[in-house]
């Protein structure tokens, strides 16, 4: 930490009193550094050094994702979920075949194939982690995991049987199938309409005929356990050529191991068998669209995607959320308050993110936020603000600290409360451009790694209490984490590391996992020191043409086995070094003091 203090020819003091931070303006204002490395607003009013980062997750294999959870950090490595040290669960299929209690992150499923690295997203839901875009849930509690899509295709030799039932799958009795009414009914009778413009199920009571108000379809198929694969409510889709009505999306009324039942209308009493061959066999599937981006609001998954889909040969611009309280099914549209729901949006462009802000989604495009509001489908409206949204590639920036989104925009980085975002990276300089931008939230400080027009990452931390950016060096993180402990994460293909945070219970932590771990499983801390440093703008005493100053005073503290080294750049030729300072063992600060020549300027 140190303050610096000027004086003039006239002896007239000005002290610098206070830190602010990184400035890349023209010229930064008094306080301000044009540039640093590893500097952090911990201090304050002082600079200081950032913590030292802990290594915390050593992988065997390429990470592909990361969320916090639960109190507790949760990361994929290859094809296995890690929860902590606590436990892992192998997503890698034991066996194939119709269980999806067990299922892998690629295809194909044979893990000696080399695979191309793709990250998931983890979000939370309830006691489960979602894993897109690979459509797999985890159970938190009781470590289970599986697909949320579901398949059935029967086999090449046996047939699928098709039957007019009731809702828990009993065979109507006394049914007469007819273009006309039987004749002398009586109470309790059924009458199958068969006219194509009156076609129906009705029931005489009293003195007339009743239509049936629903009727269902048994769909028997021998051996095919499909109560491990579906559940009631699902909408599954389906591929009939004798009873097409039901393929476009049927809800599930009760399922059992070898049938299930639908909602849905025969034209005969007589039962239909439909022979599977190898050119054609039956297929009953639970569908999982492909989105864009995610996030969880109202016990719901929301998602948005754009584009052309070629497995539906369709062009979409929408938001959809899930059922209520199901994640598995994104089209179930029954007319009740649980319903899953959808929206076309007008505005052109790609999606660029999505997150959860005051309990509602919200969307960004890269001139546009959406948010929706409402508690209930028939309540969903969609409220749509032209103004910087996030910057394509830069969806992994969105974070909430405090009160508010923070985000990285085109133009810059900017704080959104709700209302309108505000540009708060005016420090930056118009210079300075930055993509791909990935950032988290860490107590009162905003944190964002970006790449700049010459594929340099750099690091900036953002100080939401005093209002100022540092800089520190890149972990070159694809993904951060932020933690309810204060705590924040980076992670990279092959590590994790504690970001912000110097923790002494993750340093005994992770003395506990080497004790027991294998020697190329161990982790060994990158980082024993930290080298910093700080470069001002142009002091010039603020007084035209050529001068002198009587001194410049730095008083710092200085760790033991640490060193400070001051240079100098007069009228901006190279720097020369003028003195160094180091720690020793006595917890006391020293002070260097420098007698600039006489220039314009210098730094």
């Amino acid at each position: 930490m140190f303050y610096p203090q000027v004086n003039d020819n006239n002896n007239s003091q000005l002290n610098i009193d206070n830190f602010y931070g990184y400035n890349h303006t023209f010229r930064p204002s008094l306080g301000e550094f044009y540039d640093m490395t590893n500097l952090t607003s911990d201090g304050f009013p002082v600079m200081s050094v950032r913590p030292i980062r802990q290594k915390v997750v050593k992988a065997s294999k390429e990470i592909r994702g990361m969320i916090y959870t639960g109190g507790h950090l949760a990361w994929l490595d290859g094809y296995t979920f890690h929860y902590s040290n606590l436990w892992s669960l192998s997503l890698f299929p034991l066996e194939r075949g119709i269980s999806n209690k067990v299922t892998s992150l690629d295809e194909p499923m044979d893990e000696s194939t080399p695979t191309m690295w793709e990250e998931e997203q983890l979000i939370e839901m309830g006691g489960y982690v979602l894993i897109y875009p690979a459509n797999i849930w985890v159970n938190m509690n009781t470590r289970e995991a599986g697909l949320m899509g579901a398949k059935y295709r029967m086999d090449a030799d046996t047939s699928v049987v098709f039957s007019m039932t009731d809702a828990e799958g009993e065979a109507y009795r006394n049914v007469t199938a007819s273009d006309s009414a039987p004749a002398n009914p009586t109470t309790g009778k059924y009458w199958l309409c068969t006219l194509e413009e009156a076609k129906g199920l009705n029931v005489y009571i009293g003195d007339s005929w009743q239509p049936v108000a629903t009727t269902y379809i048994r769909i028997d198929m021998p051996g095919a356990n499909l109560d491990e694969l579906f559940s009631e409510g699902d909408i599954v889709y389906m591929n009939s050529a004798y009873v097409p009505d039901i393929n476009d999306g049927s809800q599930i009324q009760k399922v059992a191991s070898d049938y299930i039942i639908v909602i849905g209308l025969l034209n005969t009493t007589t039962p239909i068998t439909e022979p599977n061959s190898d050119g054609w066999r039956f297929t009953v599937e639970r569908k999982i669209p492909k989105y864009d981006y995610y996030c969880v609001a109202g016990n719901r998954v929301w998602a948005c995607r754009y584009g052309f889909n070629l497995d539906d040969v369709a062009d979409y611009n929408e938001i959809a959320c899930t059922k209520l309280g199901d994640f598995k099914n994104w089209t179930s549209y029954q007319g009740v308050s649980t319903d899953s729901y959808a929206v076309t949006i007008g505005t052109p462009g790609a999606w660029t993110g999505a997150i959860t802000f005051q309990g509602k989604p919200t969307f960004f495009k890269e001139n546009t936020i959406i948010r929706i509001y409402g508690s209930t489908p028939n309540e969903y409206t969609v409220n749509e603000k032209e103004c910087r949204g996030v910057q394509q590639g830069s969806h992994k920036s969105i974070a909430i600290v405090g009160e508010n989104v923070y985000y990285k925009a085109p133009g810059g980085i900017m704080v959104y409360d709700g209302s309108m975002p505000t540009m708060i990276s005016t420090d930056f300089g118009r210079e300075d451009i930055f993509f791909d931008a990935v950032g988290c939230a860490n107590n009162s400080k905003y944190y964002l790694q970006c790449v700049d027009t010459h594929g340099k990452h750099m690091m900036f931390v953002y100080d939401v209490q005093y209002g100022f950016f540092t800089k520190e060096d890149s972990l070159n993180a694809f993904r951060f984490s932020s933690a309810m402990d204060g705590r924040a994460y980076g992670c990279t293909k092959k590590s994790i590391y504690t970001i912000g945070l110097n923790d002494s219970e993750l340093m005994v932590e992770r003395e506990t996992y080497n004790k027991t771990a294998p020697i190329e499983d161990r982790i060994i801390n990158d980082e024993e020191y930290v080298t910093w440093s700080a470069e001002t703008g142009d002091i010039d005493g603020m007084v035209v043409g050529f001068k002198y100053l009587g001194r410049i005073s730095m008083r710092c503290y200085i760790p033991l086995k640490s060193e400070l080294s001051t240079e100098i750049s007069y009228d901006d030729r190279p720097f020369e070094k003028v003195g160094t300072l180091r720690g020793n063992d006595e917890k006391t600060s020293k002070t260097l003091t420098i007698f600039p020549y006489r220039c314009d300027h210098f730094r």
